[in-house]
């Protein structure tokens, strides 16, 4: 009833009951199969809102550099304990030397020789759409939330056969000063990318199974179209790729290997929005002579890493 201009209709959702385990049942329109539906909203006059996580990460760096930290432009090529810190070699020459290291590379870890052991990580894919709407569509939902339709009866990002969810993000400016909606998927257009040469290619759109994430667009787009009636501001359809590390133990590596080298890797898609925790996490054990104490609830294994004995 907050935004009667916005239609949430899960039944676009094609195949949504494929995991329900009943084939016949339509999980959005069936009473008996419905599932249960929960939200937060607070509105805007409360304070409440969203956050940005491209402005979040500028501000990081912002405060990093005002508290008297030195960004160096470059690829790091290898990292190695030394006699009283580490080195840092750069790709094209040249090296940083220091106390100590936190190795924070994340999706492209394995990359190069950064640390003493491979960490077992795997990469998926994700596709995602931007689309910028009428200014009177803006103006009709000032406060639009972040919102996730999920549809089937598996855990939440978990692989399916199914078109398993979607998420849209609230209007945000991806630096065409044009803000736009921001829709993405879930895990059933997820593929694996098996090392740097696909991973490159990813990114560069040079991908041999371009079908997959044909596929992944063409059902965002339909999702654009039904939660969004009216029409678009532009026919421009901007698409996104980005890469998920996604680990065994569905938690993130912050592990130290040594007194001057350690890392945080293997965020599982909440490296941005989680950063800051993340960044204290990884303070807290860099700087802890035995066990870090990352709080009361937090114990100190609970962020080992697994190695990739094959790699």
């Amino acid at each position: 009833t907050r935004f009667p201009r916005l239609r949430l209709d899960a039944t676009l959702l094609g195949d949504a009951g494929a995991g329900a385990g009943d084939a016949g049942a339509d999980p959005f329109n069936d009473d008996a199969s419905r599932p249960a539906y929960a939200g937060l909203y607070e509105p805007a006059s409360t304070g409440a809102g969203t956050v940005s996580a491209r402005r979040l990460v500028a501000a990081q760096h912002a405060l990093f550099e005002k508290a008297g930290g030195v960004r160096v432009d470059g690829v790091a090529a290898a990292c190695e304990d030394e006699a009283g810190g580490v080195v840092v070699k750069l790709e094209g020459g040249g090296c940083v030397r220091g106390a100590r290291a936190l190795v924070c590379a994340n999706a492209s870890t394995n990359f190069r020789p950064l640390l003493p052991r491979r960490l077992k990580i795997e990469l998926t894919t994700q596709t995602v759409r931007r689309r910028a709407l009428a200014p009177e569509v803006q103006a009709a939902c000032p406060n639009l939330p972040a919102i996730i339709v999920r549809g089937g009866a598996s855990a939440f990002g978990a692989p399916t056969a199914a078109f398993d969810s979607v998420y849209i993000v609230p209007p945000r400016d991806y630096g065409d000063g044009a803000p736009a909606y921001k829709v993405g998927h879930g895990s059933h257009f997820e593929r694996s990318l098996a090392d740097e040469a696909a991973f490159r290619a990813w990114y560069e759109e040079r991908d041999v199974e371009e079908r997959v994430d044909s596929f992944a667009r063409c059902e965002l787009l339909g999702v654009a179209r039904r939660l969004f009636r009216p029409s678009f501001v532009s026919p421009a359809e901007p698409t996104d790729r980005c890469v998920i590390p996604k680990t065994p133990t569905h938690r993130p590596y912050v592990h130290k290997f040594s007194d001057a080298l350690g890392c945080c890797a293997g965020c599982n898609g909440y490296a941005a929005k989680s950063s800051d925790e993340l960044g204290r996490l990884a303070q807290e054990m860099m700087f802890s002579p035995g066990a870090p104490d990352f709080g009361p609830e937090i114990p100190a294994d609970s962020f080992l890493p697994v190695f990739d004995e094959e790699g």
